[in-house]
């Protein structure tokens, strides 16, 4: 058995579970679980940012209808992709990659997901250690998307391939 709860995610494999308390975000574009006392403010086009109680931490999930509209993580000088991982968002494949920047505790994270033709979901982070992607899996974990590649959405007339992310970005120094 395994679904989204309120206090956590429930699996028949305890390597996939963790003790957590959470509050949902729901829209029309996706609904994601979050941290208890992590707060939440945006719209999916312009961004939902959803920060931790010492707004140290942010995530944003945001919506666009292609990969080159969705904001990016701020990188530039000093920054370089120190990593990166497959990882699988509601039934859609994806590259989740992570940064360490020239400035001491301060990192990012970067996933990109193309849901259907017209419709990309990405998932962005700022963070103060590398120890803060358990948060942004946790978030990737929960998502959900009303689109038939999401495991479990409704059935539609159409559906479309996801593609997949390169294995290496490398990040802009603009």
């Amino acid at each position: 058995m395994q679904g989204a709860t309120l206090t956590g995610w429930i699996s028949a494999n305890s390597a996939f579970s963790r003790p957590g308390r959470f509050a949902s975000y729901d829209s029309t574009s996706f609904s994601v679980l979050y941290p208890a006392g992590w707060t939440s403010s945006g719209s999916p086009r312009s961004g939902v940012t959803f920060e931790s109680p010492s707004k140290a931490e942010k995530i944003v999930i945001a919506t666009a209808p292609s990969l080159a509209k969705l904001p990016s993580v701020k990188q530039g000088a000093g920054v370089s992709q120190d990593g990166s991982r497959q990882v699988v968002a509601c039934g859609v494949t994806g590259y989740l990659f992570s940064y360490t920047t020239s400035l001491p505790g301060h990192y990012l994270a970067d996933l990109d997901l193309s849901l259907a033709s017209h419709h990309v979901l990405g998932i962005k982070a700022t963070l103060t250690s590398t120890a803060e992607l358990k948060t942004v899996l946790e978030f990737v974990n929960s998502v959900s998307f009303p689109f038939p590649e999401c495991v479990g959405a409704p059935p539609t007339t159409t559906t479309t391939s996801p593609s997949k992310a390169p294995p290496h970005r490398t990040p802009s120094t603009t």
